[in-house]
């Protein structure tokens, strides 16, 4: 049988290898809130940024996007500091509002990752926690704190004109 060795990757291999993980954050994110416009009520498209280097408390987080569907963090492993995208589902709203919007954001999160070559060796970074969680009250108690040095709070505007709204299936 033959033992496989790991291959140690160099310094500037890791740096490039971590950008790539923040870059696909970023165009998750990105697509988070493209989703969160086809959405009627200005609650639902409410969502907070968290640049957790600004907060001291924070030790792996790196950036965070939370809004009352997911919560989508870039965390750095305290181990090997490798950067790790963690997605998790809100239980509130699965139940309240049903999987299209979640499955609509999983099928991009893939396609924005098979999407280049480039990305494809970075598959392994991406962790989508399928155990839905009770997200609405960490959603509520930071919209509650407010805005801070690390965290800001948006509405994104609608993109429906009334017209469009009985074409949407994304109407909440």
């Amino acid at each position: 049988m033959k033992t496989q060795r790991k291959t140690k990757i160099t310094n500037e291999q890791f740096q490039i290898i971590n950008q790539k993980v923040e870059s696909i954050y970023t165009l998750i994110v990105s697509n988070a809130i493209d989703l969160l416009k086809n959405l009627k009520s200005f609650e639902l498209r409410t969502y907070c940024e968290m640049e957790h280097t600004k907060n001291d408390l924070n030790a792996n987080l790196i950036r965070e996007f939370l809004c009352q569907f997911w919560n989508i963090t870039l965390t750095e492993s305290p181990k090997d500091h490798r950067y790790c995208i963690i997605i998790d589902l809100s239980k509130e709203a699965l139940k309240k509002y049903g999987s299209d919007l979640t499955n609509t954001l999983i099928l991009k999160i893939y396609s924005v990752i098979c999407s280049n070559e480039e990305t494809t060796d970075i598959l392994y970074s991406v962790k989508i926690n399928f155990m839905p969680i009770e997200l609405l009250n960490y959603f509520n108690s930071t919209i509650a704190q407010g805005e801070t040095n690390y965290i800001s709070i948006t509405t994104i505007e609608a993109s429906l004109s009334l017209k469009d709204e009985c074409k949407s299936h994304y109407l909440y």
